[in-house]
């Protein structure tokens, strides 16, 4: 009975519930009815974003001038420029293969990130096959018979695919070819007389068959420049941190799928030359059928291996030093009678001179002692100062020629006797004391030549000669006790040259130093002298 009453009041609680179960499904059932009636919304969102983000690429922001894919295009042609200048530059660090690898990998970390940039057509078309694919199997089960027209996704994605696709062979290419030149370098040197462009194509050219080269030659010799490509397993000879150095690079590099077409391509070409090796390039021109200077197209002569690469030539090669030293041995004039006699004379031809002198000595007084002339002894030469800016244009190789300015002191000190008698005290005994006669020499100067360089390294040893017009400005003292007076001064404008010889340390950037030692002549003067020049390069 109680089992009974049970079941009822069951029974009874159905009844109730099932005009509410009609009048309002359930979580997952509305769910159903919601994907019914729009079968592929949630794919149709994911085309329509990939739509949105190829308009995104190809659109500027607000206040810029440039669409995201023309800045990526300009940002990888600006470091592959970058790095030729590297290539063709004679500033190199301490350890150019590093600075060399740095440089490579930002430019192919570049071409990853635009690869990556580019594959989005190709991700488009895989959704929209999944939005063809959801869209057809719901409209299968719709009785309403709808049809699907995807026209308008179609004409989108024919037209940017088209645009892409190039995009994606040109980056190839150029990666492919930027490939070849790497390898081609380290067997092939630049030449510094060489044009960087020509340079370049001269790498891909080596490539070629060589006239007069035998097929079998030809064969071995690409077999050999394969041979050098990362993702070869390294040799059994190859140094231990070497060959991991090799793994490093085809795991971090060559296994991702741009770097995967880029080899792909790199083998397409290699296999094309092997195929083609029975083919010979004709000789070259005779001397007299070669086109006239002017009716060379330069676009064709320097063009570049990859697309859209601007021509690059040297316009400015310039260095400025700022130096500071000493002269060593100035080379002051000598001390004679004629500048004795002219001392005796500023005394003895000056009342107020000899006054204060005899004031000072404490009675009369005489040059020199009683029974010997006045004559000038200990000359000492001091080691002068000197500083100046040189400002030089490499006009050829190795060759700087440019001005200099140029500043100097020196001073020469000589002593000469002075014998003193004072007739008013209980003992007048000659008393001697000593005077200063003072040589002071400034000069300024505006010199022309030149220095050649002997190498191109982070060292580079110097030499140089240069010549020009030197003013010079001589002021002559006397000092006995503490009585001082100049005696005289004049200036004159002499012939210099001089002979250098310096060390210089180019640092990675534009900053050098220079370690200089010099002979010069200026007038009838010789001196020697060092000095220490910091400067900057910039141009090239």
């Amino acid at each position: 009975m109680k089992n009974l009453k049970i079941f009822w009041l069951i029974l009874s609680f159905t009844v109730l519930m099932l005009p509410s179960l009609e009048s309002k499904p359930s979580g997952f059932a509305s769910s159903l009815l919601d994907l019914k009636k729009n079968p592929c919304e949630e794919q149709q969102k994911v085309v329509d974003g990939l739509i949105k983000k190829i308009n995104d690429q190809n659109t500027p922001a607000a206040g810029e001038d440039k669409s995201p894919l023309e800045k990526a295009e300009e940002e990888i042609e600006r470091k592959q420029n970058w790095l030729d200048d590297f290539r063709c530059s004679k500033e190199h660090g301490t350890n150019v293969r590093q600075e060399r690898r740095d440089r490579e990998n930002a430019l192919d970390g570049l071409r990853e990130k635009y690869a990556q940039m580019l594959a989005i057509t190709e991700q488009l078309k895989e959704e929209m096959e999944k939005f063809k694919t959801a869209c057809k199997t719901a409209l299968e089960d719709d009785e309403s018979k709808e049809s699907l027209d995807l026209k308008e996704f179609e004409l989108i994605y024919q037209r940017e695919e088209e645009a892409y696709q190039k995009k994606r062979e040109a980056l190839i290419k150029a990666a492919a070819d930027e490939e070849f030149i790497r390898q081609m370098e380290e067997l092939y040197k630049w030449e510094e007389e060489e044009d960087c462009p020509k340079y370049y194509l001269r790498l891909l050219k080596e490539l070629e068959r060589k006239v007069g080269e035998s097929e079998s030659d030809y064969r071995t010799r690409l077999i050999d420049f394969q041979r050098r490509y990362p993702w070869k397993p390294p040799t059994a000879e190859m140094p231990e941190d070497e060959a991991k150095e090799r793994n490093r690079r085809i795991n971090d590099k060559w296994n991702k799928g741009f770097w995967e077409k880029v080899r792909d391509a790199i083998k397409a070409k290699i296999k094309d030359l092997e195929d083609n090796a029975h083919v010979v390039p004709a000789p070259p021109q005779e001397e007299n059928e070669q086109p006239k200077e002017e009716d060379k197209n330069p676009d064709d002569e320097n063009a570049l291996p990859w697309e859209d690469r601007k021509e690059r030539q040297r316009t400015i090669d310039y260095r400025g030093t700022l130096f500071g030293g000493w002269l060593v041995d100035p080379g002051a004039a000598t001390f004679e009678m004629d500048q004795m006699d002219g001392l005796l004379k500023s005394i003895y031809e000056q009342p107020a001179i000899y006054e204060l002198l005899a004031e000072e000595l404490g009675g009369e007084f005489t040059l020199g002692t009683f029974s010997t002339a006045p004559v000038f002894t200990e000359t000492t030469t001091r080691p002068g100062k000197q500083g100046g800016i040189t400002l030089t244009n490499e006009f050829l190789a190795h060759c700087e020629m440019g001005i200099q300015f140029t500043y100097s002191n020196a001073m020469t000190e000589a002593h000469f006797p002075v014998t003193t008698l004072n007739f008013g005290s209980t003992d007048p005994t000659p008393v001697t004391v000593q005077g200063d006669y003072t040589l002071q020499q400034k000069s300024m100067g505006l010199r022309t030549g030149g220095n050649y360089r002997f190498s191109n390294g982070s060292w580079q040893p110097l030499l140089g000669a240069w010549a020009g017009i030197v003013q010079q400005h001589e002021t002559v003292t006397a000092t006995i006790a503490d009585v001082n007076w100049q005696l005289g001064e004049k200036t004159n404008t002499a012939f210099s040259y001089a002979l250098e010889a310096a060390l210089r340390w180019q640092s990675p950037g534009s900053i050098f130093i220079n370690l200089q030692g010099q002979w010069s002549q200026t007038g009838g003067n010789k001196n020697y002298g060092i000095a220490l020049g910091v400067g900057l390069h910039f141009g090239g």
